[in-house]
């Protein structure tokens, strides 16, 4: 791939500038419907992450554009207590998950979302739509398809990146600049019709997207980094993971490894094998529930823990990733 060699060697050379001015902006440009100005306007970005408290963790997220917000929403609605059967456990999560991702779906785009999303009068009022005995009909945001990468790093210092990237949909969108090697995304998919919302189609604003890579503190100290790819099932899989992280106090592979619910979405929910036994109590609940023997629907993800001056790994089983230490 000599052009993209090239193309790597003008970045380490030149940093950021060699992509956002110059030869390569300009072909980037002639490829696509962005100007050279735009490219040259382009300002990263660091932000401050949103941060969750349960017990002596903070549990850190992207902000909106993100859809990091839901995985937060979800994870402090599902802290209520209430029968601690594994069907009804799963039932208040599915239920978290849902109400999130509605969330997300009216909220949430290239603007703050809603100061009271996270606060506790808001969350207790989540909570109360949760019946134990019946399903909520809530429409989650729609689907996306593949095109992911995640990866995570803890150096001997404790210094840690949790980093996501992504082309969407497949090959993006299938435009390459002649001579640059690189693949342009179509992450715009991700707007909705102008004027229809956050997350509406408009001059100088960005889509909604699901990247979210995710941090772990313990009592303000870095506990480990983590990510889970797959699209819209990003949200609802850091909530599986982190609930078995903490609250089940379980390694990364087997918080990894474990079972997975995706509410789709229709409101269907899609469970892995191990959980099939507790569909037809999932159904006298009211969820449509499909067994689904297919792994891809569900997320591929990397967990790092410091344990004391061990760094503790995991690699999700449903991809193609590994874990490694020099």
């Amino acid at each position: 791939m000599p052009d993209l060699g090239r193309t790597l060697t003008a970045i380490a050379e030149r940093g950021p500038a060699a992509l956002y001015d110059g030869a390569i902006a300009d072909a980037i440009a002639n490829a696509s419907w962005l100007s050279p100005d735009d490219l040259r306007a382009h300002r990263s970005e660091w932000v401050e992450p949103l941060r969750l408290t349960v017990g002596d963790f903070q549990v850190c997220e992207l902000p909106p554009n993100s859809q990091g917000i839901a995985a937060l929403q979800a994870l402090a609605i599902s802290r209520d207590t209430g029968p601690d059967d594994p069907a009804s456990r799963l039932h208040r999560l599915i239920e978290a998950a849902k109400i999130a991702l509605a969330d997300a779906r009216r909220l949430v785009g290239d603007a703050p979302p809603p100061a009271d999303l996270l606060t506790p009068r808001y969350i207790t009022a989540c909570r109360a739509l949760i019946r134990g005995d019946r399903s909520l009909t809530l429409h989650a945001a729609p689907p996306s398809a593949g095109g992911t990468s995640y990866l995570c790093v803890v150096d001997e210092q404790r210094n840690a990146v949790s980093l996501i990237q992504s082309l969407f949909h497949h090959f993006g969108s299938g435009i390459t600049p002649p001579g640059t090697g690189i693949t342009l995304h179509n992450r715009a998919a991700g707007f909705a019709a102008p004027g229809t919302g956050p997350s509406g189609f408009a001059p100088g604003t960005r889509p909604f997207h699901t990247l979210m890579p995710g941090m772990l503190l313990q009592r303000g100290r870095l506990l480990g980094p983590f990510g889970v790819m797959g699209g819209a099932m990003q949200a609802q899989a850091h909530l599986q993971v982190i609930t078995r992280l903490l609250d089940e106090r379980a390694n990364p592979q087997s918080a990894l490894d474990a079972a997975r619910f995706r509410v789709e979405p229709d409101g269907r929910v899609l469970l892995e094998p191990v959980l099939w036994h507790l569909a037809d109590q999932l159904q006298r609940r009211g969820h449509t529930v499909t067994k689904a023997g297919d792994p891809s629907p569900f997320g591929v993800g990397q967990v790092i823990i410091c344990h004391d001056s061990a760094l503790v790994g995991g690699c999700d089983g449903r991809g193609d990733g590994t874990t490694g230490g020099c």
